[in-house]
This record gives structure tokens, sequence and C-alpha cells, in this order.
């Protein structure tokens, strides 16, 4: 299990494939491709969603 608490997280290399990520901000995260395969609670979804959606381009307004 992997915990990551209050800490700014680049993973641009990183082989997550099996990672679990609970009770974590996944907010700001960089190098989300570096996340496939891994599992991610569903508490932590909100905060990867925003790093999900930049590293794609997408934009998010309120």
């Amino acid at each position: 299990m992997l915990r990551h608490r209050r800490h700014r997280c680049g993973l641009p290399q990183a082989q997550l494939d099996g990672a679990y990520f609970s009770d974590c901000v996944l907010l700001g995260i960089g190098g989300v491709a570096s996340l496939r395969g891994a599992i991610v609670s569903s508490r932590n979804v909100q905060g990867l969603g925003f790093a999900l959606a930049g590293a794609l381009g997408i934009l998010i307004e309120e």
C-alpha cells in the first residue's frame, strides 16, 4: 500500500501498475500517465480528476 500525504509528487517515469493509493490527495500530481494500472480509492478521485484533465489539455470551468 502506497500512502502519500501533503507532498507535491511527480511521477513521470514511475511504474505503478498494481499500486494502491488510499487516503491521499492527488491534486496537482504530475506524470499522471504513470498511474496506468494503479488502484485509487474512490475518496481520492476528485483531485485526480483535475490532474487527468490537465494532462489531457481539458479545461474545467465553473
